[in-house]
């Protein structure tokens, strides 16, 4: 399911249109009661790391994704030795994006690296309630 795509990353509430989505992905803290994928960053050096984050979101088509729709969904740092959760928000991202898309790829580029997180959404007429996974780990330095 991992395409190629060169571009940035999304959390907590695409190719044809492009935009700022907003409080979509939610850094740190507590997780939101709508959240639907958790992106865990560890930072394994001694540095501050930031890394912007763009989403692109799609549709299923058998085992891939047809990418539809890109959003920047901001930068974030990550402290030196230090872990940090990229919440995304079910409710933000269908206020964002609407409800019609069935894969994402969160994409977290630094200065050094760029990250994948691929995978699929559920809806219904509420808005995201789910991700599968629903949760990625990557590690920067």
């Amino acid at each position: 399911m991992k395409n190629i795509l060169a571009t940035s990353l999304l959390l907590t509430g695409f190719i044809a249109i492009t935009a700022q989505a907003g409080n979509v992905v939610v850094q740190g803290g507590t997780m939101t009661v709508t959240h639907i994928h958790t992106l865990k960053v560890t930072n394994t050096g001694s540095r501050y790391v930031t890394g912007n984050v763009t989403l692109h979101a799609g549709v299923r088509v058998g085992s891939t994704c047809n990418y539809k729709i890109q959003r920047a969904a901001g930068a974030y740092t990550v402290n030196p030795n230090t872990i940090s959760n990229l919440y995304l928000d079910g409710d933000a991202l269908a206020s964002a994006i609407g409800r019609d898309y069935s894969c994402m790829d969160l994409i977290f580029q630094t200065d050094k690296q760029t990250f994948h997180d691929t995978f699929w959404l559920y809806s219904d007429s509420m808005g995201y309630y789910n991700s599968s996974p629903n949760a990625d780990d990557v590690s920067v330095n």
